[in-house]
């Protein structure tokens, strides 16, 4: 089976190549900025033409949450009604008072996830979602 290729280094130079496009043909290249060597990647198949390939099944169990996002001005806060992070082991109710949160979105394969971190405790849960939802 063909396999993505990954990155491409240069058979002139050995530095690595960066895709380009020929806008008068509309084709991808592949370029070497430091010598000018240049290949065409191959028509038809789409590992070739591949530039970059998210693997959304390692993305999603490899979700890692720097609990320090909090402190991220750039991420959207808002309130929310409890914290859901914090629910006691017996499922009996938060043992957090925070109300704000921060969140972000998590795209794996098949479905949009809402990642929230409370700014309080800095627990997190998830909303998932699937995209293929109506809003009837």
């Amino acid at each position: 089976a063909t396999q993505f290729t990954g990155q491409r280094f240069c058979q002139e130079c050995s530095n690595m190549l960066t895709p380009d496009e020929a806008p008068d043909e509309g084709a991808l290249y592949f370029k070497c900025n430091s010598c000018n060597y240049y290949e065409q990647a191959q028509v038809g198949n789409e590992y070739e033409n591949c530039v970059y390939l998210t693997d959304y099944e390692a993305k999603e169990s490899q979700l890692v949450i720097n609990t320090d996002i909090v402190q991220d001005p750039t991420l959207q806060k808002k309130q929310v009604e409890m914290c859901l992070g914090s629910i006691n082991k017996k499922g009996r109710g938060p043992s957090c008072p925070g109300k704000e949160v921060v969140s972000f979105t998590h795209i794996t394969k098949d479905r949009f996830n809402l990642i929230y971190v409370c700014t309080t405790c800095r627990n997190y849960w998830r909303h998932e979602g699937k995209e293929d939802e109506d809003d009837d």
